[in-house]
């Protein structure tokens, strides 16, 4: 790989055993070429590594990597929500990618607090993360599994939700959400202008519909720019899509003016 660029660390060498004793599932992470699959993700950086966390504590979204523990941090950070009951899974619901649902536990339950919480919750982990949770879910400390040492056990979270355990959660707060949302006659667009960027956006994020009074950093992919790029790479898809707003946002305002 490129220097700074993450990936998974391998080692070989003398002191490398060839697998675990009489056990071969475990021993899976041992490669017939000699290569030790640590579990590890790191870079390189003028020679030296840098480990930045285990391989089964990131998530993949839109094809940039993304650190459990990162999002998880940011989400306890949120006045009402409590700590070491957050977990950041990536799942599938009926598609054919995986997208972010943040589970956590608060004392709230005043709808309009709560609304809040999630309200906040979504625009500070696109902020910070520069990743949008398609999922938020508030949810009793009981219902996130943890071991004997107090590891947050993301694949039963990620099965439960996945076999839909979570349903009525996610029901609950889309219902809090709309609610809340104006109505689409109110904060449809209304000029040419406003027609014309909504229709940008819903091309580059791949929406049906973008409303007037929506952060566009809250609906959909990280853009460049977005905090994290060096760390996770730069997409090829993000070059192109900024290329092509920078572009086309060029003449809206010459069609306002005239």
């Amino acid at each position: 790989l490129p220097e700074a660029t993450i990936g998974l660390l391998q080692v070989r060498g003398a002191a490398v055993a060839r697998g675990y004793f009489r056990n071969p599932e475990a021993s899976a992470v041992f490669h017939d070429d000699g290569w030790f699959d640590t579990g590890d993700l790191g870079f390189l950086w003028q020679g030296e590594l840098y480990l930045t966390g285990r391989a089964k504590d990131t998530i993949i979204i839109h094809g940039a990597n993304f650190s459990c523990s990162e999002i998880e941090e940011v989400v306890q950070s949120i006045k009402g929500v409590q700590p070491s009951f957050t977990a950041a899974c990536a799942v599938r619901k009926g598609q054919d990618h995986e997208s972010l649902a943040v589970f956590f536990h608060t004392a709230v339950n005043q709808p309009e607090e709560l609304t809040a919480i999630v309200k906040q919750l979504r625009r500070e982990v696109v902020r910070q993360v520069g990743v949008n949770p398609q999922y938020l879910l508030p949810v009793p400390a009981a219902a996130i599994p943890k071991t004997a040492i107090g590891k947050i056990q993301r694949r039963q979270l990620r099965e439960k939700f996945e076999s839909g355990g979570f349903d009525d959660v996610i029901a609950n707060v889309e219902e809090l959400l709309r609610l809340e949302a104006p109505s689409s006659t109110e904060a449809a667009p209304q000029t040419d202008v406003e027609r014309r960027v909504a229709e940008i956006w819903k091309s580059a994020l791949g929406l049906d519909t973008v409303r007037v009074d929506q952060n566009v950093f809250e609906l959909g992919r990280a853009f460049s720019g977005h905090r994290g790029e060096s760390r996770r790479g730069y997409h090829p898809f993000q070059s192109h899509q900024h290329r092509r707003l920078e572009n086309e946002t060029a003449g809206v305002g010459k069609t306002q003016t005239g």
